[in-house]
């Protein structure tokens, strides 16, 4: 008779899920207390994780991504200080929609513009050195 393969143990305890499950309901009833909708927290979470993961690739890609992260980085944050001033009073569902779709028009078209603005001057031959220019 052979011996059933050992299973891993839990990767978190139950105490440590009960303390987050805890924190979370407190946090979400100081949020509702305070007016404070989720699609406002969820909305801010989504941009600024965003912007994390924009920056993050902008440092450690190579080449024409890195290009075209790097400048969709800073659209997606020049955009996130404009979005609410543009908006209005955050109060209906379209001013989130809204504040959450600025920042995705102005990556997509700083990143477009980098890249482009990037070939144009590899085309021109401005990116070497000056021994080496035609």
């Amino acid at each position: 008779m052979t011996t059933p393969p050992r299973s891993k143990p839990p990767q978190f305890s139950m105490q440590a899920l009960l303390g987050v499950t805890t924190a979370l309901a407190i946090l979400c009833a100081a949020f509702s207390w305070l007016g404070i909708s989720l699609l406002a927290v969820f909305t801010g979470m989504w941009l600024l994780a965003t912007a994390i993961v924009l920056g993050t690739l902008g440092i450690y890609c190579r080449g024409s991504r890195q290009t075209c992260f790097a400048a969709a980085f800073v659209g997606w944050t020049a955009t996130l200080y404009a979005g609410p001033a543009m908006s209005g009073s955050f109060g209906s569902v379209f001013s989130y929609l809204f504040a959450a779709a600025l920042p995705v028009i102005g990556a997509l078209l700083s990143g477009v513009v980098a890249v482009f603005t990037r070939r144009f001057v590899e085309r021109r031959g401005w990116n070497l050195p000056e021994q080496e220019k035609p």
